[in-house]
């Protein structure tokens, strides 16, 4: 049998390859155990990497969907409180109005102007509600308030009723005002955009929009509603008492009419945000189903990383063990 000697210099070359070696696994390995996931995920599917791929585009698409779906349902938040404020201004001031329609006097008819005003100017602020700095009611133009103030309004209305003479005839001028397409409204008090936000991709087939805006006609009759008896506060139809009352009882009419239209507009969104929900449910299923795929496809049993790692560790301990062994041995000790 014959012996291929080694000498000092690839002896150590070997030594130093070793070590190496060793210290490369012994880092792979402890990644390997932080992080669950395998450093090699190649070599771990013996080369088929298109499942994982499709695998890891469908968890990112799942994440996409699921944030699409919580900007929508933030949104309709926000529009719902609105919506409730605007409604129960219209209702608790329609029966005010009507109310106080039964004695035209002028004390009933100055505090029933003053809460039209009051209730004018909560609906245009819930209107101009925000959220994370994007207005609700604006449709695409989110970086500005849908409607400019309740005193602008007033300002353009009283302008335009100035030579009303009848409950009729400023009931009219209101309604044309906030009702007709291109009108004063639509022209001078809505500042926000004609275009509603595109639908959002909520699931692989499933899309979902929210198109409310101030311009809608049941919004648009809370405002014309409360526009009318606020403009008593104005000194419309002064010194007609009897005028007055109907201005009244057209502008209770009209604010409990519109109460139930809101309503309307609420269950809408609501219909929208229960849908949006059963999606949701199902895009975490899918997510966890990813979730669970990818563990299996990228991740490591930790036990046995653990139990690889403290193999390595005492190959490099009897390695740095016998690199010492070796680094002593001299002649001298040899031939004693």
């Amino acid at each position: 049998m014959s012996f291929q000697p080694v000498g000092d210099l690839a002896g150590a070359f070997r030594l130093r390859y070793l070590n190496a070696d060793l210290k490369k696994a012994a880092n792979r390995l402890g990644g390997e155990l932080a992080s669950g996931r395998s450093a090699d995920v190649t070599q771990q599917l013996h080369g088929g990497l298109d499942r994982l791929a499709a695998v890891r585009r469908a968890a990112t698409m799942t994440d996409a969907y699921r944030v699409n779906a919580d900007e929508i349902q933030n949104r309709i938040s926000g529009m719902q409180a609105a919506l409730q404020t605007i409604g129960g201004v219209a209702s608790r001031t329609g029966v005010q109005m009507l109310a106080a329609a039964t004695t035209p006097t002028r004390t009933n008819v100055d505090a029933a102007a003053a809460s039209a005003k009051a209730g004018l100017e909560t609906a245009i602020g819930a209107l101009n509600a925000n959220l994370a700095g994007q207005s609700l009611f604006s449709g695409t133009a989110v970086d500005r308030p849908a409607m400019v103030s309740a005193t602008e309004v007033l300002d353009q209305l009283s302008i335009l009723t100035v030579g009303a003479t009848s409950a009729a005839q400023v009931a009219t001028i209101v309604g044309d005002y906030f009702n007709l397409p291109g009108g004063g409204f639509e022209t001078s008090a809505y500042r926000g955009s004609t275009q509603a936000p595109g639908p959002l991709g909520i699931a692989e087939t499933e899309s979902a929009t929210v198109s409310l805006t101030a311009r809608d006609p049941a919004l648009r009759k809370s405002l014309e509603g409360l526009s009318v008896a606020a403009l008593l506060s104005r000194g419309i139809l002064a010194g007609q008492p009897d005028e007055q009352g109907r201005l009244l009882t057209g502008s209770g009419e009209t604010l409990v009419a519109a109460n139930d239209a809101v309503i309307g507009l609420q269950a809408g969104l609501g219909a929208t945000e229960a849908r949006i929900e059963v999606v949701q449910a199902t895009n975490a299923a899918n997510r966890t189903r990813l979730g669970v795929m990818l563990d299996e496809m990228t991740g490591v049993n930790g036990y046995e990383t653990a139990t690889s790692l403290k193999a390595v560790e005492l190959r490099l301990e009897a390695l740095y063990i016998a690199t010492a062994r070796l680094s002593q041995l001299s002649m001298v000790n040899y031939l004693r």
